[in-house]
């Protein structure tokens, strides 16, 4: 099913010219680098939507002004990683290492840097999932559990997220990119619509279309 938020905006000029990640590609194409995992722009977690130690300095190398020269220089690198990731494996060292290195050299040849994201994503060692578990976990009760598919796009969801997203754009990046996006029935009566029919079933709702206790366009819409 594809859903069409409102208002469209405009297609980019050449936006039939856009390829992904070509190194040697033909005069006047445009070229974009999705960045998934995130710790190619510094991030810890695989759907934290904030750096490491929510330090942007990965992410403003990335930035138009600085990506074609921030691969020449790679002496920030080693710090960032000794700062924000202490006592960590030796393969976790070497994939957050080459996962930064990966970014600078894509950003030697790319027009576009575009930052994975999942909108749908929680963590137990998010602060602010610790706060806001009872309204972000998808469902009428607290589970004490975290899971990659299962957040209910609630307003101080949806404020958390817009939060750090623009702050990646602003740190340097280019655009977002939103991974499991998809209609979805919800059971619960708590923090949104649906309710119990005379026969005992709930009436469910759609998330997509519904944002509990705003009655808005949900996080979807918000960052369409």
């Amino acid at each position: 099913m594809g859903f069409q938020p409102t208002p469209v905006k405009p297609r980019m000029d050449g936006w039939r010219r856009v390829s992904e990640r070509v190194k040697f590609r033909n005069e006047g194409s445009i070229t974009m680098a999705l960045l998934a995992g995130t710790s190619v722009w510094g991030a810890d977690g695989a759907y934290d939507p904030w750096p490491a130690g929510k330090d942007y300095s990965m992410t403003r190398k990335l930035a138009k002004s600085e990506r074609r020269q921030s691969a020449k220089d790679t002496s920030d690198v080693v710090p960032f990683i000794d700062k924000h990731f202490p006592n960590v494996s030796k393969t976790r060292y070497d994939f957050v290492k080459r996962h930064l290195m990966r970014g600078r050299d894509w950003g030697t040849y790319c027009d576009f840097l575009v930052p994975y994201l999942n909108p749908t994503a929680s963590e137990m060692y998010w602060d602010e999932y610790k706060v806001y578990m009872d309204e972000w976990w998808y469902g009428n009760y607290r589970k004490n559990a975290a899971d990659d598919y299962n957040t209910e796009p609630s307003k101080s969801y949806q404020d958390m997220f817009l939060y750090y997203t623009r702050e990646l754009v602003r740190n340097g990046l280019d655009g977002l990119y939103y991974d499991n996006i998809r209609d979805r029935t919800s059971y619960d009566t708590t923090s949104g619509p649906a309710y119990e029919l005379p026969d005992g079933k709930i009436q469910p709702y759609s998330t997509i279309f519904f944002c509990p206790r705003t009655h808005q366009a949900n996080i979807y819409n918000a960052l369409s």
